[in-house]
């Protein structure tokens, strides 16, 4: 098995979802030929560099344009978020942004008139005559538009050209969300709230929001602020946003031996003490149903610090969403960044990448600038 192929684990979800030949004999090497068409999406390559052990490039090739045109890629997906959201995976606060790619150099030649080539598209949905490829600086380029929830699940997905802008694919991008229900009842398509730069804040994508009643965390450009303000109070109240929303991203976190009561209790003092030097007061925490989140030494602690505390749901995990967020980047980052000798010199490099988390990593949903940069900072460190 490749290092990208799917596992067993994978396949047994998907098999099912998949269409069944109803006539000729069933295909007993159709997880080879997926493997093949995810080799070739991720790296890139020609259909004719394809390895051997995927299959003749032809029948692969011929697999893939087959249901891309009667639209059998986009049935799994939407299946398993319906699965998802039965489940209750799906957090229904959505992400919005867009990334740009380099198209291959062989998309140069594409034609400007789908239509009149010898095979069109095709496909459940038209494609446009610019093929979705567009010419700037950079050369050939496209940009994915993506809306996706709180635990990173895509909802909705947009190809246009590269040179198009973000604001006016806003409201398409939200209009493609629509997550049927198992069973009976119409399908979900209105989020709970919706988070996005600067490049979405427009009066039609605010108009759009609140005609749909949904609610949004999107600051507002310098430029308009300017533009408000030098109207007085011909522009009207200025819109909506709450900072710590956007920026909650400062974290404080610990390398414990065990998860007993005495030990998250200790640990939420120590954290109480290193926010409130940092200018921040804990009112509320937020935690699952665990053993020792639900005992009596738990709740005195909160008690005497004056902190309220709230238990999500069961089985509902992406109610504390940023935390499931921090959990997948500690993993990704520190925990299995490169290969360590030892556990000992894994939690040796813990205490510096978290300082280079809060302190010099970028986040991008803050202006390319590191969390500390939003709180107060003491005098002398970290400067």
């Amino acid at each position: 098995m490749g290092r990208g192929d799917l596992s067993d684990e994978q396949w047994s979800v998907l098999e099912p979802l998949l269409p069944v030949a109803v006539l000729g004999r069933p295909s007993v090497g159709r997880r080879k030929l997926i493997d093949g068409i995810r080799w070739r999406v991720r790296t890139g390559t020609p259909w004719r560099d394809l390895p051997r052990e995927y299959g003749p490039w032809q029948t692969v090739y011929g697999l893939f344009r087959r249901w891309q045109r009667d639209g059998t890629w986009s049935e799994p997906l939407t299946r398993l978020q319906a699965r998802a959201d039965a489940a209750g995976l799906i957090t229904w606060e959505v992400n919005a942004d867009s990334t740009i790619c380099r198209a291959h150099q062989h998309a140069a030649g594409a034609r400007r008139d789908g239509q009149t080539q010898k095979e069109p598209p095709g496909g459940i949905r038209n494609e446009p005559d610019d093929h979705g490829l567009g010419r700037s600086r950079g050369g050939v380029t496209t940009k994915i538009h993506l809306a996706c929830e709180q635990g990173q699940r895509p909802l909705s997905l947009l190809v246009t050209a590269g040179q198009r802008g973000d604001s006016p694919q806003f409201t398409a991008v939200l209009e493609r969300i629509r997550m049927p229900r198992i069973g009976l009842g119409r399908p979900r398509v209105r989020p709970l709230r919706v988070r996005g730069d600067r490049a979405y804040s427009s009066r039609a994508n605010r108009s759009y929001l609140r005609k749909r009643r949904i609610r949004c965390t999107i600051p507002e450009p310098a430029d308009q602020v300017r533009n408000r303000k030098r109207r007085g109070k011909a522009s009207g109240r200025p819109p909506a946003f709450d900072p710590e929303d956007y920026k909650a991203r400062l974290a404080y976190t610990e390398d414990l031996p065990d998860e007993k009561a005495a030990t998250c209790a200790g640990f939420l003092t120590r954290a109480t003490v290193w926010f409130a030097a940092r200018g921040i007061t804990i009112e509320r925490v937020l935690t699952d149903n665990a053993w020792a989140y639900t005992k009596n030494t738990w709740r005195q602690t909160c008690h005497d610090l004056g902190i309220s505390p709230r238990w999500t749901r069961p089985w509902r995990p992406q109610t504390n969403g940023k935390v499931e967020r921090f959990h997948r980047t500690l993993l990704d980052e520190w925990a299995y960044h490169r290969p360590y000798t030892s556990d000992r010199e894994r939690q040796a490099a813990f205490t510096d990448w978290l300082d280079w988390y809060n302190y010099h990593r970028p986040h991008t949903g803050i202006g390319g600038h590191p969390p500390a940069s939003r709180v107060t900072n003491l005098s002398g460190q970290h400067t």
